[in-house]
């Protein structure tokens, strides 16, 4: 079987958007203090990163779908099955559990992909109906430059979009020659 990859990134929620990346924030309010009678609000970020989907990417019988556990990542081999386990959950559309049908290749993909940044954490990851979509945690921002540039230098906010291209063509590269993707020998 060839399957011929199309790629597209994707980076848009009903949360702020940020450069093509995710910012998903929800704001608490909590009771606090020695009584518990006063009221405090905060905000978290619930997901700041990238979600990228690959249409027509791979075996197109595939149906599972990783799910991050939050467990505090160490600095564990997830490509041995056990540590994977501890860190991730698989399951199918109709909520099967799948943890036995996760191949040595997906959990390298997934290594792979935490290791592509410092601060890369992979929060989900689903192959169904031949696509791949994924969301992946981290501080990445595609297309954007930092607040603190001034806009007036065109140098650098040319060298911060062209790293910002370079990085997101990395990850795709990563995802497209996966041989969990492809099926072919490492």
């Amino acid at each position: 079987m060839s399957i011929q990859p199309k790629v597209i990134a994707l980076g848009f929620f009903d949360g702020v958007h940020l450069g093509h990346g995710a910012l998903l924030r929800r704001t608490v309010e909590e009771k606090s203090g020695p009584d518990n009678d006063n009221w405090m609000t905060r905000t978290e970020t619930l997901f700041r990163g990238i979600v990228v989907r690959c249409k027509d990417i791979c075996d197109p019988a595939l149906d599972i779908a990783l799910n991050d556990l939050f467990q505090e990542r160490k600095k564990d081999d997830i490509t041995d099955p056990a540590a994977f386990r501890k860190y991730f959950a698989a399951h199918t559309a109709d909520g099967r559990e799948v943890n036995d049908l996760v191949t040595p290749q997906l959990r390298d993909l997934v290594q792979k992909l935490e290791a592509s940044s410092r601060s890369a954490k992979l929060c989900g990851l689903i192959l169904r109906d031949g696509d791949l979509t994924l969301a992946l945690n981290t501080r990445y921002v595609f297309a954007g430059v930092p607040e603190e540039l001034d806009l007036r230098d065109i140098d650098g906010i040319r060298k911060w979009f062209t790293a910002s291209l370079t990085g997101m063509g990395n990850l795709l590269d990563l995802i497209t020659e996966s041989p969990a993707l492809t099926g072919a020998a490492e």
